[in-house]
């Protein structure tokens, strides 16, 4: 089974435009805000899935991994800057501190035993010979246990990239070896954020890799290929209607488990983007307990993505431009913006269970940095398919994602 590992390196601002108040037009109400971090996050990562692109292809992301860069990068902004930040982010900062609500969860969601390993890690790299601000480096020490290493960006930044992408490396077991691309990194970088999430856990019931045989799966377009449709009946928390089909997997010894969802009239990607918040809750509040007869292919993916432009579109638009975005907080001897934000997820799924993790990297440059790129219920996910996996003790997404073609 492949491993996966996630990372995260971000650095962003949101900025909410105001409508005008006119007699014939009438603003659009703002997005909800949530006093958790994990209602938060899976509101975020809703929201996150509306920008993408290439929805007919194999996707897998981590809201968590991304929110807690961006909640790291909101304890170095100040002003509009770190009101867009945790409007993007859905985090109502008045219902208490966030950044000791984002660590905690964190905390609990740590786990290291024989059956299921959940590690976060968070570092800062930081140009040496620089000022940066206690309050700052305290938040993320205290609260985020990031690691604060030194590099020379200035005079090396090639050498800091690879210095960077190796700890990453080691932290997603040699899963993602380069989350910071060729070019990403200059001698006007400043700082960069990481967090990195890695995941591998086996189902407290595994499928029998005797009951695994070449079957059909339909993909988009009615074309249909053969694929490993790994078997297992069990009793499973399900749930079938007119509209879909859904089957929740638990880890062994933990909280955590895969759900995986089959629209029954759309595609994955439609129900993705019409799903919310509310509704996500509700459909894990339906599901019931009784005996499935299961079919699920075995599938890894990897989908790496720079987050840039989707991010802007979702109103993160100050902490890209130095002329206006706020990072007095960080540093005060320059000012600093967000050079691109890059992200790379990964999963692999098999009878044992899951590895999976991801990756955020938000990498800060100066201002005059260039741009940088009993009844016993069938259900066999035969078809394209959403899934998610979660911690259903404080219900956070770990990961989004949706199998088109599991080949």
């Amino acid at each position: 089974m492949r491993s996966i590992a996630c990372i995260t390196l971000v650095f962003a601002l949101v900025m909410m435009t105001t409508a005008c108040r006119t007699a014939e037009t009438v603003p659009d109400a703002p997005p909800a805000t949530f006093a958790t971090p994990a209602d938060a996050t899976n509101a975020f990562g809703l929201d996150l899935f509306g920008q993408l692109s290439d929805l007919d292809e194999n996707i897998v992301y981590s809201p968590l991994s991304i929110s807690t860069a961006l909640a790291m990068t909101s304890a170095g902004a100040r002003g509009e800057t770190a009101r867009e930040i945790l409007d993007a982010l859905r985090v109502d900062d008045e219902a208490g501190p966030i950044h000791h609500k984002f660590g905690q969860l964190i905390a609990d969601l740590q786990q290291e035993d024989q059956q299921t390993l959940l590690v976060l890690a968070n570092s800062l790299w930081v140009q040496r010979d620089r000022a940066y601000g206690i309050d700052f480096l305290e938040i993320l020490e205290e609260d985020y246990r990031s690691e604060m290493r030194q590099v020379d960006f200035e005079q090396n930044p090639e050498e800091a990239r690879e210095v960077i992408n190796q700890w990453v490396e080691e932290r997603t077991r040699e899963l993602i070896p380069e989350i910071l691309p060729r070019g990403s990194v200059g001698s006007l970088t400043r700082l960069v954020l990481v967090n990195a999430l890695y995941l591998k856990a086996g189902w407290q019931s595994p499928f029998s890799k005797e009951s695994t045989s070449e079957e059909d799966f339909t993909l988009p377009g009615g074309t249909t290929v053969q694929v490993p449709m790994m078997r297992q009946q069990s009793e499973l928390r399900y749930l079938r209607t007119d509209d879909v089909k859904a089957v929740e997997l638990p880890f062994d010894d933990s909280s955590l488990s895969m759900v995986a969802v089959s629209p029954e009239e759309i595609s994955p990607a439609e129900f993705l983007g019409q799903l919310t918040p509310t509704r996500l809750n509700e459909l894990f509040e339906e599901m019931e307990i009784g005996e499935v007869r299961l079919g699920l292919p075995r599938f890894e993916m990897n989908y790496p993505i720079q987050l840039r432009d989707m991010l802007q579109e979702m109103g993160i638009l100050l902490a890209f431009d130095a002329e206006v975005a706020d990072f007095a907080p960080i540093t005060r001897d320059e000012p600093l913006e967000i050079a691109d934000v890059y992200h790379d997820s990964t999963i692999s799924v098999d009878e044992s269970g899951v590895e999976a993790s991801a990756a955020t990297a938000v990498v800060m440059r100066t201002i005059s940095a260039p741009a940088q790129p009993p009844e016993i219920v069938p259900i066999t996910f035969d078809e394209p398919f959403a899934f998610f996996i979660r911690d259903r003790d404080s219900g956070a997404i770990l990961f989004i994602g949706q199998v088109v073609d599991p080949r």
